[in-house]
C-alpha cells in the first residue's frame, strides 16, 4: 500500500507539471484552429480565470493517478495541485468547468497516439477466480 502512495505523489507531483507544460504548447499551437470548433452560446459569458490547459490537466493526472474516486483524488491533492497549477478551483466549481476542456482533451489526445505498426498484442491472460461455481459471472465481452 506504501508503494501505490509514493507512485501517486510523484505522479501529481512530477507529471502534473510535464503534461500542463504538454498541454499548453499545443493549446498555444492550436488554439485558433480549436476556437473555430468550440460551440459558443448565444449568451455573452464571461471567460473564466481558471486555465483551460489546468484543468485539462487535473483530469489527466487523475486518470494516471489510480484512484478509483474523482472527488477523493481531487480533495486529497488539492494542495499540491495548487502548486503545480497555481489556481486550482474548487471541486463543485471545477466540475462546472470541466465540459469546457473536452474538445481540448480529445484534441490533445488524438495528437499524442503513436503511428499505427499493423502489429498489436492483446492479453489473453486467464482471470484466476475464488470460486469455481462464480467461474460463469466472469466474462469479457
Amino acid at each position: 500500500m506504501g508503494k501505490r502512495l509514493g507512485i501517486r505523489r510523484y505522479i501529481v507531483n512530477i507529471s502534473t507539471v510535464k503534461i500542463l507544460k504538454s498541454i499548453s504548447k499545443f493549446y498555444n499551437k492550436t488554439k485558433s484552429e480549436l476556437q473555430k470548433h468550440l460551440v459558443s452560446s448565444s449568451k455573452s459569458r464571461k471567460t473564466s480565470k481558471y486555465d483551460i490547459c489546468a484543468i485539462a490537466t487535473i483530469l489527466i493526472a487523475y486518470q494516471f493517478s489510480g484512484y478509483k474516486n474523482f472527488k477523493i483524488f481531487y480533495i486529497k491533492n488539492q494542495a499540491k495541485l495548487k502548486r503545480a497549477l497555481k489556481k486550482v478551483p474548487s471541486y463543485s466549481w471545477f466540475l462546472r468547468l470541466q465540459k469546457s476542456c473536452l474538445f481540448l482533451m480529445l484534441a490533445y489526445l488524438q495528437s499524442q497516439k503513436g503511428q499505427k505498426t499493423g502489429v498489436y498484442f492483446i492479453d489473453s491472460t486467464p482471470i484466476k477466480v475464488c470460486n469455481n461455481r462464480r467461474i460463469h459471472n466472469h466474462k469479457v465481452m
